[in-house]
């Protein structure tokens, strides 16, 4: 049987998320298994290659699916844009490939990488659209890098996360993290890791904030993660400010 993966983009700020959900709410996977359902007039299961919160954007999602025939005789440009003119305008798979049978675009991903964007102590922009964070406090990069070190490494993350009956595995093994300052008091938050808990990057973003505005003492965030003490982080950061952006596996995919 054909296994086919494929590379899409969404903005989260409609979404509950990347999962199909039993209630119904509208996710990511529903939609694309909707849209390939209609394009390839066959029931199709779509498995993605991480899950996303609510409110979460993605640059760029690894998903795979399989296939007995019916796969259209198109040009990888010609099969996306006819199954984007059905998606709506929120989510677009921008390329696809077959795959060997074994690929697996959760099981087999070594690296996922995520960024956080957020303008501190500045007035609102409005051009800063649905994909960025404010807060009203100030800001140092390098206080709040100083902050990201004890992360780096294969740590239980239960105490910088929200309990989940996905976290299955509290390790994760974090191989960067790091603030970064840009013009007009823009701040980037880079973190990538083997596999990530749930709310675990916003949790760590927002305990360092609290840090940053003296909510929290200054060693709270190590004290959260070494005693794996949930009550000790800070508040969990909006979701508007984060996106996954890349997904590693052990070849280069797309």
């Amino acid at each position: 049987m054909p296994r086919f993966a494929f590379l899409c983009q969404f903005d989260g700020s409609n979404f509950s998320g990347s999962q199909k959900q039993a209630d119904g709410h509208r996710t990511v996977q529903a939609e694309l298994e909707k849209a390939f359902n209609i394009f390839l007039k066959i029931e199709v299961k779509i498995i993605l290659a991480s899950r996303v919160d609510a409110g979460v954007h993605a640059r760029a999602m690894i998903g795979h699916f399989d296939l007995e025939d019916n796969f259209p005789n198109l040009n990888e440009h010609t099969f996306c844009r006819h199954l984007n003119g059905i998606l709506p305008s929120d989510v677009a798979v921008l390329k696809i490939k077959e795959v060997d049978s074994n690929f697996h675009a959760r099981k087999l991903a070594v690296k996922r990488s995520y960024i956080y964007k957020i303008r501190a102590f500045a007035q609102r922009q409005p051009l800063d659209g649905s994909q960025m964070a404010h807060t009203s406090v100030k800001l140092n990069c390098q206080a709040l890098n100083k902050l990201s070190q004890i992360l780096l490494g294969k740590h239980d993350f239960s105490g910088l996360s929200k309990f989940s009956k996905t976290n299955t595995c509290p390790l994760c093994e974090v191989f960067e993290a790091y603030w970064q300052e840009q013009e007009n008091n823009l701040f980037i938050f880079k973190i990538s890791a083997d596999h990530f808990l749930y709310n675990m990057v916003r949790i760590i973003i927002g305990t360092q904030i609290d840090i940053q505005n003296a909510k929290l003492e200054v060693n709270s965030l190590e004290k959260a993660f070494k005693l794996k003490d949930k009550t000790l982080a800070g508040f969990t950061a909006p979701a508007q400010g984060l996106c996954l952006e890349k997904i590693d596996y052990p070849y280069t995919l797309f």
